[in-house]
């Protein structure tokens, strides 16, 4: 009984030191006015909260984009914009089309102190109906150091993207196999806006 009671009391202690060591990211929850608000201003954005226990070195903003043999390629210019926290807020915004450019707010919890930055304009080969684009913003989630977390997809003339129940970050072929881009390979195009963490 003692054995019992030992292991479940070790393995509480390790699941919590776990819990502690963690670090996440989750949307941050705005008030219903201020929602509003910028829902009638057409802001096109979502905020974001991330804590850990040790403060991070950096936290990296980059743009991608996905090739038609399924891989994630950079694009643009990446942004160091978060340094030496352990806890912080960000809002992220884009205009009709993220390869044109994004701003990044960084702030503490009451947006007291604030910097900023948005990257450079890439060409673009093709012209996409604003009806036949859609961005998905993600939830974060748990982060991985050093490994890129996806904000937000913009598809252009990608459909059915809410029909698939698989990581598109990290398995974009299995999404690509499916078949559902419209007319032919050269008409759609997928980006994706990450953030990285990086603690050395």
């Amino acid at each position: 009984m003692k054995r019992k009671l030992l292991l479940c009391l070790s393995l509480l202690l390790l699941t919590g030191c776990a819990g502690e060591a963690s670090m996440t990211l989750t949307p941050k929850k705005l008030k219903t006015q201020t929602e509003n608000v910028l829902h009638i201003l057409n802001w096109n954005g979502k905020f974001y909260d991330f804590q850990g226990r040790e403060p991070i070195k950096q936290a990296t903003f980059q743009t991608w984009s996905l090739t038609k043999d399924g891989a994630w390629e950079p694009i643009g210019t990446s942004e160091e914009l978060i340094h030496e926290k352990s806890k912080a807020s960000f809002a992220l915004s884009v205009g009709n089309d993220i390869r044109d450019g994004y701003n990044v707010a960084v702030a503490d919890d009451a947006f007291q102190k604030a910097e900023s930055g948005n990257f450079a304009p890439v060409e673009r080969s093709i012209a996409t109906m604003p009806w036949e684009r859609r961005i998905y913003w993600t939830d974060g989630g748990a982060v991985v150091y050093g490994q890129p977390i996806p904000l937000l997809y913009q598809m252009d003339a990608v459909y059915c993207y809410e029909e698939f129940h698989g990581d598109l970050w990290k398995n974009p072929k299995e999404f690509l196999e499916m078949g559902w881009q419209a007319y032919t390979e050269e008409d759609w195009h997928i980006s994706c806006i990450t953030v990285t963490f990086e603690q050395e």
